[in-house]
Parts: structure tokens; sequence; C-alpha cells
């Protein structure tokens, strides 16, 4: 099961408790053999609705994303009526807290929107209870109102903390997936990606092929020219390659002057494709250097391939990349070793 799906279960499975845990204390506060009043069979029916709910999500881990949003407005109405049908509005208050959970649950796992929509909707809710509660002539007006105040902040503040450290660590595993030079993705992104790559070719029913690419003699130009010189070489060959493998492909940077990519369809390679690579290189070289006319950049770059079964899982990265990979990675050497400016495939 997924992290995500893991938060998904534990989120709903508390505001599962929570309803139960509620209603219970409810129907313990009267005499158990009496008939229920009209309020009190809200609340069973909204607490059996939130027991059902939590277990049909449990049992279901894998239910699509929008499932998961439902669920949130679903939750969300259902508390609301439940705290409405207190009579007593200033005892059905502190029940508002259980809009944190959902809350927090909605910050972590959905987008901006979503969260953003649950968050009005526990304001409309506070603000009709609120009403109710100022109302009554049973209250002081300024303990409601303090009491509202610290009420209303804490389900704003702790849902919104969490939005905020939840986008701080995606923005941080996301640039951990980045090349900082080039701005492609880094070995770990194209570990990440892989698994993306191999639905779309299953999806497809054509393989995966995996191209490793080197810049030939990469050392002679940073001591010719400078390791400034070497970086804007490559953010150029990164350009070029990006733009003769656009989306889905996955471009990435694994490593000094080497270069992987991921696509999802049988490579092709006949010399003018290949001639096409090698061309990449040089006239990256050219607008690098500011038109320095002696440098000569090329590549070399090996192909290998990788052909998911149609009806197989999706697949773990670890099970077919890294060998797929290594052997791209030798090809790669090979055409080096022939004089390089050139490629070599075992299609």
């Amino acid at each position: 099961m997924r992290f995500q799906q893991i938060r998904a279960t534990f989120g709903v499975g508390l505001m599962t408790v929570g309803f139960a845990a509620v209603v219970a204390a409810t129907l313990r506060a009267g005499d158990p053999f009496s008939l229920l009043s009209g309020m009190q069979w809200i609340a069973v029916a909204v607490g059996a609705g939130a027991v059902g709910l939590g277990c049909w999500w449990i049992l279901r881990p894998n239910t699509p994303w929008f499932a998961s949003r439902e669920c949130i407005w679903v939750a969300d109405i259902m508390l609301t009526v439940f705290v409405l049908s207190f009579e007593s509005a200033v005892a059905a208050m502190p029940l508002l807290f259980l809009f944190a959970v959902i809350g927090c649950y909605a910050g972590s796992v959905h987008t901006l929107t979503v969260y953003l929509a649950h968050q009005g909707w526990v304001l409309m809710s506070s603000c009709i209870l609120i009403v109710r509660a100022l109302a009554s002539p049973q209250q002081s007006t300024a303990t409601v109102s303090v009491f509202a105040a610290v009420l209303v902040s804490a389900l704003l503040l702790a849902p919104t903390i969490t939005q905020l450290s939840v986008f701080e660590l995606r923005e941080a595993a996301a640039s951990a997936n980045y090349d900082s030079l080039t701005g492609l993705l880094n070995r770990r992104g194209l570990y990440g990606r892989a698994s993306a790559v191999a639905r779309m070719a299953r999806l497809s029913r054509t393989a995966i092929s995996v191209i490793v690419f080197d810049i030939d003699a990469f050392k002679t130009i940073n001591d010719r020219f400078g390791h400034a010189a070497g970086d804007l070489v490559l953010e150029a060959v990164a350009r070029s390659l990006v733009d003769c493998f656009p989306e889905p492909a996955a471009v990435a940077r694994t490593g000094g002057e080497e270069f992987a990519v991921l696509v999802p369809a049988r490579a092709n390679i006949t010399e003018e494709r290949s001639a096409e690579f090698t061309a990449v290189a040089a006239h990256s070289a050219g607008l690098a250097l500011h038109g320095v006319a002696d440098v000569a950049v090329t590549l070399s770059f090996g192909i290998s391939e990788y052909e998911p079964a149609s009806g197989d899982s999706e697949p773990a990265t670890d099970d077919w990349l890294p060998s797929i990979l290594a052997r791209a990675d030798e090809l790669m050497y090979l055409s080096k070793r022939a004089g390089g400016n050139r490629g070599t495939t075992d299609l």
C-alpha cells in the first residue's frame, strides 16, 4: 500500500472513530431504554454513515483518487449535520474540532483547491453554530465569543500548518530528483519516472528504449577551456536532448557527462537518426562556447530495450531498470572504444 493510501486510511479511520465515539457518548447521556428523539436518530444515522464510510475505505485501499476527495465532502456534510442536531449549540461546539482531522487529511493528501473548499465549509458551519450559541439566552455572549474565537483559530491553523509543511516536503522531494546544473532528472528522478514510462509502454503494447549518451573527450574540454565552459556544454547538450526526446520520454543526467533517456517506444536507430544524435552535441557546443570554432564535441551512445508484459502489474524499477541501464551503458562504451561519435545497439 502506498504511503498516501496509508494516510488516507488513517485519516478516514480517525474520522470514523471520532464520529462513533461522539454518537456513543450522546446515546449514553440519556435513558438507554427510552425511545430515541428525532435529533438522536440524526446522530445515529450520521454515526452509522461514518462507520460505513470508514469500513468501505479501509476495505478498498486502491479506491480511485476522486473517491478520496468525495469522502472528504461526505464527511464534512455529515459532521455539519451532526453538530447542528444538538439542541445546545455550545455543547456541540467542541465537536467542531473533528473538522481539524478532516482538514489535516485534506491538506496533506489533496490539492490546495480541495483544502480551501474544505476550509470554506468549516467556516460556514462554524458561523452557523456560533450564531446559534450567541442567540441562546442561557449563555454569556463574552464566553461564547472567546470560545468561538479560540475554536475557529484552531480549526484554521492546524490544517494550514499541515498544508504548508506538506508543501515544503514536496518541494524538497521534487528538488532532490533534479540535477541542479541542467534541470534534467538525476539518477534518482529517472528511477522514479521509470514506472510511469513502463505503464505507458504496456498500454501502447510497445517496448521501452533505454539510451545512454556520453560526451566524447569531455575531460579535454574542461582542461582546455575550463570547467565553466564544460558546464555550458552540459547545459546545451541537455537542452538539445530534451528537444530530441519530448514528453513522455524521460531525459536525465545520470552523472558527469553521461545522460540517459527512457522512451516508451521502440527505438528505430537508422544512420540518419544516429547522425542526428551526434550532430546535437556539435551544435550545442557551438552555442555553449559562443562560437569557439575549434571545439569538436560528439556523443557516443548505446541503446538497449525492455519489453514489459502486457498483463503484468506495475513493475518495480529495481526489477528491470538497473540491468537494462547497465546494458545500454556497456553498449555506449563499445561505441567509445570504436572511436566515439557513434551509437551501438543490441536490437
